[in-house]
């Protein structure tokens, strides 16, 4: 049965893992608890920085056109030629 200090423990051991501590002890081979969780959460933290970066990459790379004008009417109204 898995207590709660021990969940605690691995989960504190999967977070410092992408936080970059070095964990103080891995998971043993029969703990797969503390496996999956550390799995799980440098999993999710890979997939995080991968949409944060992709989203700052199409946000820095597009490129913002200002036109003098926005419809029909405000062209007529100036005289861009």
């Amino acid at each position: 049965m898995l207590s709660i200090a021990r969940f605690f423990s691995t989960l504190w051991l999967a977070f410092s893992a992408n936080f970059g501590n070095k964990p103080a002890k891995p998971p043993g081979k029969n703990n797969l608890t503390g496996k999956i969780l550390v799995f799980s959460c440098l999993m999710g933290g890979t997939i995080m920085f991968m949409s944060y970066r992709g989203s700052m990459m199409a946000i820095l790379a597009a490129r913002r056109v200002k036109m003098p004008f926005a419809t029909r009417d405000e062209l007529l109204n100036t005289d861009y030629k």
